[in-house]
């Protein structure tokens, strides 16, 4: 209890710390600034968490807020927080907030140089990447040849949270990693995205463009609902498309269309199987395997399901990942007990083939190698859904 107490009182203290601290600073001349950045932190009080807010800064230029943002935190010390209290208090990642539309020209460069992820809200604005938007961070990552550690430098991090749904426009290079989360609006139309891109809610268009990097669809958010349209001749060198099937999750429908080249696709089911459905519409695109084989995943099996004396058979969901019950550790197979079968039909329910795939070796000049499977969906894209021939109707 006095320990409790104590901490309480020393929560107090930087509340009214706060109140001293100007929650507001102005870097611009008086004109509207293009963007703010808002840094915060929790702490614990002996009971839970707290979210705190440090200070809002308003700057000229979204280019100088992400800028500022890359600095090293250093409120703990302007707090005159207690060394006691280092266990108890975290800085949070920081937040920029959009007050007007912003253009980055083709000449332009936006950086962000930070190992912590930054949140952008778009605040109900348009963010147009037009040159490059660009960022990153050096580390270092095990390589087995060397058995040791190399250096490595790894784009910085983007996460997309909008108060106000927004529009994320680029046709030039991104080399940081976007994760879109809310229901904003994204319109990629060319250019390249060399980092990680992740969504878990949003309209997704992307009808132009190279993605050299992992692309990740997956409805985890609860905020909004997922929609996908890849179209054009947009190309995806890793596109995963993992969703849950469950009671409460939101919508998510994916389509392809048109030219879009997909050179390695991954596709998996994770849940019951209940509540809204996740679609797939294949209506076009070129893929470097067999679409109809690569529509797999893993299928959850109700607790009377499950043959406990041939395990093998089946995988559990740890840290993300599918793996065969015999290689869990002890410990972990008593904690894991959701159990799933790999499954080649699985996906039967929720994919909507408009035409039947054939295969052309070498069509376009893209994937010309006949030992891979360079396929085309024939058909007219539709914006009706169920339109497969594209004659504007919905019939047999």
């Amino acid at each position: 209890m006095k320990l409790k107490k104590r901490l309480i009182a020393l929560a107090l203290v930087t509340v009214m710390c706060l109140s001293a601290l100007p929650m507001t600073v102005f870097a611009g001349n008086g004109n509207k600034n293009e963007a703010s950045l808002t840094q915060h932190y929790e702490l614990f009080n002996g009971e839970e968490w707290e979210k705190f807010v440090y200070e809002t800064t308003e700057y000229p230029t979204l280019a100088e807020a992400l800028k500022a943002a890359e600095a090293q935190p250093d409120y703990w010390d302007k707090l005159g927080l207690p060394e006691e209290m280092s266990y108890y208090f975290v800085y949070m990642n920081p937040i920029i907030t959009l007050n007007e539309d912003v253009t980055v020209k083709k000449d332009e460069v936006l950086e962000y140089n930070s190992e912590m992820t930054v949140f952008l809200d778009l605040n109900g604005h348009t963010l147009d990447i037009k040159g490059r938007f660009a960022g990153g961070y050096d580390s270092e990552m095990y390589d087995p040849e060397i058995d040791g550690m190399v250096p490595v430098t790894y784009p910085s991090d983007i996460g997309v949270q909008s108060s106000v749904p927004g529009v994320f426009k680029s046709s030039g290079i991104i080399d940081v990693s976007i994760m879109p989360w809310t229901a904003d609006t994204y319109y990629i139309t060319g250019g390249q995205v060399n980092g990680f891109f992740g969504a878990d809610g949003g309209n997704i268009n992307i009808s132009g463009g190279v993605f050299s990097g992992s692309v990740f669809f997956n409805n985890g958010s609860d905020a909004a609902d997922l929609v996908i349209n890849l179209s054009g001749d947009a190309e995806f060198l890793h596109l995963d498309f993992w969703v849950y099937s469950m009671t409460d999750m939101r919508k998510m429908i994916m389509t392809v269309s048109d030219s879009v080249k997909i050179a390695d696709m991954k596709f998996g089911i994770m849940g019951p199987g209940k509540g809204n459905k996740p679609n797939l519409i294949i209506n076009g695109g070129y893929f470097d395997s067999d679409p109809e084989v690569m529509l797999h995943g893993y299928k959850m099996l109700n607790a009377d399901e499950v043959d406990h004396d041939n395990l093998e058979q089946y995988y559990v969901d740890r840290y993300g990942e599918y793996v065969p019950y015999s290689e869990l550790e002890d410990w972990e197979k008593e904690t894991f007990t959701e159990y799933y079968v790999y499954s080649d039909t699985c996906w039967k329910e929720f994919i909507e083939f408009c035409n039947t795939p054939q295969k052309f070796a070498g069509q376009n000049d893209w994937n010309a190698d006949e030992g891979k499977y360079p396929w085309r969906v024939v058909g007219s894209a539709s914006a009706l859904r169920g339109d497969c021939n594209g004659d504007g109707a919905v019939d047999n």
